[in-house]
């Protein structure tokens, strides 16, 4: 078996260089899979899951819908991409289907991934976000939705921005806390991204309390990133949790955290290169 694990890793390592990677790290443990282009759509999948070698097959597909008349623009597109792997555990298939919307005034963008295997796990994300600019009141709707057995993360946000105030109103739901700030600065014309400060409430324990939640604009090296961090202090306690994103459509980087009390809840991350 070990023998078996380190040809494996030695094979798996050659072939990173020439293939899509997804890295993933959570709570509940962590993988790593290469794709390695076999035959037009179809790929040779390698992949690492907490020490447990998979082997297996990738189907992926593209799309892309133009408007009619003169000018041909782009008004959707989109990705599926489908996996059955196999190890000595058992099977493991996963799915993933992203799509865009470019049809004004609306913007739209959604990515869903399922992972389901034949030892009972399954994993799950969602993110969907909405923009809808009308001028002088803009508005947009963020959900992020994560989880693997007993780990779970979620941040859903709503936001309303006034033009003629210069501010945004933002609802969130961070795990159990549902808060309503309104914008000290909002730093872009749409209202998405800025903070503010309001008030929060646990909707299991009822606790009231003062709140802080917004969007911000982080460069790293060639990257944009965007952090949204909510936190909430009540009788209860402090509770905060930060999501990390890449601005727009881009999915290839997740990462976030949560904290209780400045103890730690969860933690997950994924990369896609």
């Amino acid at each position: 078996m070990k023998k078996r694990l380190c040809l494996f890793l030695v094979v798996f390592l050659g072939v990173l260089i020439f293939s899509e990677i997804q890295i993933k790290l959570n709570n509940a443990g962590w993988s790593v899979s290469a794709d390695i282009r076999a035959y037009e759509d179809i790929y040779l999948t390698l992949a690492l899951a907490s020490g447990i070698p998979y082997v297996g097959v990738t189907y992926v597909d593209t799309w892309e819908e133009y408007s009619t008349g003169f000018l041909k623009l782009k008004t959707k597109d989109g990705l599926f991409r489908g996996s059955l792997l196999a190890s000595n555990e058992g099977l493991f298939m996963g799915v993933r289907y992203v799509t865009n919307t470019n049809q004004i005034p609306i913007f739209s963008h959604t990515t869903l991934e399922l992972e389901l295997s034949t030892v009972g796990k399954m994993k799950y994300l969602a993110r969907n976000w909405v923009r809808l600019p009308l001028g002088q009141l803009n508005g947009g709707l963020s959900v992020f939705l994560h989880g693997e057995d007993s780990f779970s993360f979620n941040d859903i946000g709503l936001y309303l921005y006034a033009k003629e105030y210069e501010r945004s109103l933002r609802i969130k739901n961070a795990e159990s806390n549902v808060v309503a700030t309104v914008d000290l600065k909002t730093n872009d014309s749409l209202g998405e991204v800025g903070y503010g400060i309001g008030i929060g409430m646990n909707y299991l324990s009822f606790d009231l309390g003062v709140a802080f939640a917004g969007n911000f604009i982080v460069p790293a090296g060639d990257l944009r990133l965007m952090l949204s961090p909510t936190v909430m202090v009540s009788m209860r306690g402090i509770d905060a949790q930060m999501l990390i994103s890449k601005l727009g459509s881009d999915d290839s980087v997740f990462a976030g955290i949560s904290v209780t009390n400045f103890n730690l809840n969860g933690i997950f991350m994924r990369l896609v290169f």
